[in-house]
């Protein structure tokens, strides 16, 4: 009993520590996050992150979000995506972000542009070959196999694009 006690707390302390590390991380999304709310955006919070997306009047991309790269994005435990639709999608992989960034904090700001140089460097795209989305891509792969996720196959611990022959 004392035992279960204990492990819960440690548990706590563990889950209120990753919190902690990734809120600087998590004020930069806040503040993009409230960006997106006062262009209509909405927001619920799903366990410890919040989720923020913007759809447009049938379920499309808004047009303030048009524009952007990327159809979600992770920072520290803010996820905001284009739809609620890419969301659903996309919540496996930016889950894996969550993670990234309570294990590394913010210096997750740094390693992320870094492994994208690697990569680069080594002839990979600096996103489907940075490690951190290799990471990412799988988790989505597992969840939605049918996915565009599923074009990347796992060697060993190390991900690579599936050939199309």
């Amino acid at each position: 009993m004392v035992s279960a006690r204990m492990n819960s707390s440690r548990s706590r302390c563990k889950r209120f520590a990753a919190i902690a590390w990734a809120a600087p991380c998590s004020a930069v999304g806040l503040v993009l996050a409230m960006l997106v709310l006062a262009c209509g955006g909405k927001a619920r919070r799903a366990g410890r992150v919040i989720e923020v997306w913007a759809d447009g009047a049938r379920g499309e991309r808004s047009a303030s979000l048009a524009p952007l790269p990327w159809s979600a994005i992770t920072l520290g435990h803010v996820i905001i995506a284009t739809t609620a639709r890419e969301l659903e999608r996309l919540r496996p992989h930016e889950l894996v972000h969550v993670q990234q960034f309570e294990r590394w904090g913010v210096v997750f700001f740094l390693a992320y542009p870094i492994a994208s140089l690697v990569a680069l460097f080594k002839g990979n795209g600096p996103y489907t070959g940075n490690w951190f989305e290799r990471q990412a891509f799988e988790a989505e792969r597992l969840a939605h196999p049918s996915s565009d996720a599923a074009q990347y196959k796992t060697e060993g611990s190390i991900m690579s694009r599936a050939s199309a022959s």
